[in-house]
C-alpha cells in the first residue's frame, strides 16, 4: 500500500519506494494498493488497512519508516494466533518504549492500555471498530471515557485536546488517534514486548513529521529469540500505564523526561 506524490517532487521517491517491493523474492501472494494521486497520511494509511481487511482476518503492518528485527514476526503471528478470539486484544505493537525498565513477572509480553503502531499487528474484528470521524465522543466525553481509561490528569487534557481536534474533521492529518479511541471505547488491550523489536528510521529532512526531531533511543537486537511465554489472562497492566502517563504525560522537571515528553509527540504525532 502506498499514497501517490504530492507533486513532481515526489514522482522519483514514489517510483523508487514501489520498485523496493516489485520482485518480491519469496513464495507469497502479494496484493498492491497504490493510490495515484496524494491522499494524506490519515486517508491513505486507514484506507490501506481496511482494504487488507477486505482479504485477511489478520495482519502485521509496517510502516516504511520501521525497521523490526526478525522475531518480531515470530511474535506478533504467535499472539495473533493465541489471542485470536479474545475480543478484549485489540493490538499487538512490537514496540516497548519503556525498554529497559525491570518487569515484574516471567511473560514474554504484558497489557496495557497504549497501543504504538510502530510495527503492530491487529485483527480484522478490532480494525472493524475504526472510524476516523471519532463517532460518539461528545458522548463518551461526557460520560468519563478517559477518567475511566486513564490514570493522570495530563494524559487526561492532552487525549481530550486531541480528540477535540479530531472529532468530524474532514481533514485530519493523522490516522493513529482514532485507533486509540476505538480501542477505548471497546476496553480494548494492546501487547507490548518485553523486549524491544521494532526501531524507527522515520527522523530526517525527508520525514513527514519527524524532520527537526532527534530520533529516539529504541535498539533492536537482530539476534534476539525467545521462547513465547503468554500470561495467564488477558489484562491491562496498571503499573505500566501509571508509568507511561507519569513519564510522558506529566510535566517534565528535567533533561530525561523532557526528552520522553517529546517522545510521545513523535510516537502519537
Amino acid at each position: 500500500m502506498a499514497d501517490g506524490p504530492r507533486g513532481p517532487q515526489d514522482y522519483d521517491a514514489c517510483r523508487l519506494a514501489r520498485e523496493v517491493v516489485a520482485d518480491i523474492d519469496w513464495e507469497c501472494e502479494t496484493s498492491r494498493y497504490y493510490a495515484e494521486k496524494n491522499l494524506g497520511v490519515a486517508t491513505r494509511v486507514s484506507s490501506g488497512i481496511t482494504k487488507a481487511f477486505e482479504h485477511v482476518e489478520e495482519a502485521i503492518i509496517l510502516e516504511d519508516d520501521t525497521l523490526p528485527c526478525p522475531f518480531f514476526f515470530q511474535y506478533c503471528a504467535s499472539l495473533l494466533e493465541y489471542w485470536r478470539h479474545d475480543e478484549k486484544v485489540f493490538h499487538i505493537s512490537g514496540t516497548n518504549f519503556l525498554h529497559g525498565k525491570s518487569y515484574s513477572g516471567n511473560s514474554s509480553y504484558y497489557f496495557h492500555r497504549h497501543p504504538a503502531i510502530w510495527g503492530w499487528a491487529t485483527w480484522k474484528r478490532a480494525w472493524s471498530h475504526y472510524d476516523i470521524r471519532l463517532p460518539d465522543w461528545p458522548w463518551h466525553q461526557n460520560n468519563g471515557l478517559l477518567q475511566h481509561t486513564l490514570h493522570t490528569q495530563e494524559a487526561i487534557k492532552q487525549w481530550n485536546h486531541i480528540f477535540d481536534l479530531h472529532y468530524d474533521n474532514d481533514d485530519p492529518w493523522t490516522w493513529d488517534y482514532h485507533w486509540t479511541y476505538a480501542t477505548w471505547v471497546k476496553s480494548g488491550l494492546s501487547a507490548s514486548p518485553r523486549e524491544n523489536l521494532v526501531t524507527n528510521l522515520g527522523f530526517g529532512k525527508d520525514a513527514t513529521h519527524t524532520g527537526n526531531a532527534e530520533a529516539p533511543d529504541l535498539p533492536i537486537n537482530p539476534k534476539y529469540t525467545e521462547t513465547i511465554i503468554h500470561p495467564i489472562k488477558s489484562h491491562a497492566d496498571e503499573e505500566f500505564n501509571r508509568l507511561m502517563e507519569k513519564q510522558i504525560h506529566g510535566k517534565p522537571p528535567n533533561k530525561i523526561k523532557r526528552g520522553l515528553t517529546k517522545l510521545w509527540k513523535l510516537v502519537w504525532k
